[in-house]
């Protein structure tokens, strides 16, 4: 079984959302992982906010560039209504030249905190509507035991910074430092990015997990982490920085992660 607060450690259960996370993530020790694993594999709950945050992570993925919702036109009104008075009210008691408040500049940064507020609500929506779906007596589930659907929020990028050096004994920091990482690097732009992974064979409806500059053993790369359709488990493609359609430019593909037995 499974619990937002688990009193069990990694040695069984309850398991809690955070461990579970970790695990999902890579995190763990690998000699704690496989213990883990070993156990997960037989709690079909566990099993259930796997798949959860499975969903959630190519939802995240998948609306990262949607454009934020539109302020609601009664509380835009009701905000720049307040403004002009506030401006009314400056100009009234000042002495010399009243400040100049722009109403333009104040939707724009109105617009800008809006959004900011939206998505933090739709982020920590998404992760309470994981342990809501799958704990007992807190949500509902498909006939056939499956998730309740999860509630997506958006996703950012990254960019601009140093390469992750990722040795080839060690691909359990490749995928901690790389999940929801977006970072296009060489690539430039997100065409170059498709035909990478389409020259390397990455199926169309794999999710791009994480994208990012890296050096593998001391060798500059781009990492593209995406799903393989396996609970957990995640492709690891390692290609030189020319990387493009029709040019593979591979140097290591692998799989890591997964759930024994699946």
């Amino acid at each position: 079984m499974t619990s937002t607060r688990g009193s069990g450690g990694p040695m069984g259960p309850p398991w809690s959302v955070d461990l579970l996370a970790d695990l999902h993530a890579g995190a763990l020790e690998p000699a704690t992982a496989s213990r883990v694993w070993a156990q997960v594999n037989q709690d079909p709950q566990a099993q259930a906010v796997l798949r959860a945050l499975d969903a959630t992570t190519g939802n995240l993925r998948e609306l990262g560039a949607a454009p934020p919702p539109p302020m609601p036109a009664e509380f835009a009104a009701r905000l720049d209504q307040a403004i002009a008075n506030e401006a009314r009210s400056r100009s009234g008691v000042a002495q010399g030249a009243a400040p100049v408040v722009s109403l333009a500049e104040a939707r724009r940064k109105r617009n800008r905190w809006f959004a900011i507020g939206g998505g933090l609500v739709a982020a920590a929506a998404a992760v309470a509507a994981i342990a809501v779906a799958v704990l007992p007596g807190s949500g509902t589930t498909g006939n056939g035991g499956g998730v309740a659907a999860t509630i997506p929020g958006p996703s950012g990028s990254d960019g601009g910074g140093a390469p992750l050096a990722v040795r080839s004994s060690d691909m359990q920091s490749a995928v901690s430092g790389t999940q929801n990482h977006h970072d296009l690097g060489a690539f430039k732009d997100e065409k170059t990015l498709a035909g990478c992974r389409a020259a390397n064979g990455v199926p169309a409806n794999a999710q791009t997990v994480g994208v990012r500059p890296v050096t593998l053993d001391g060798h500059p790369a781009m990492l593209i982490m995406t799903t393989t359709g396996k609970t957990a488990e995640f492709r690891l493609l390692f290609v030189e920085n020319t990387c493009s359609a029709g040019n593979p430019a591979t140097i290591r593909d692998q799989k890591f992660g997964g759930v024994p037995g699946h």
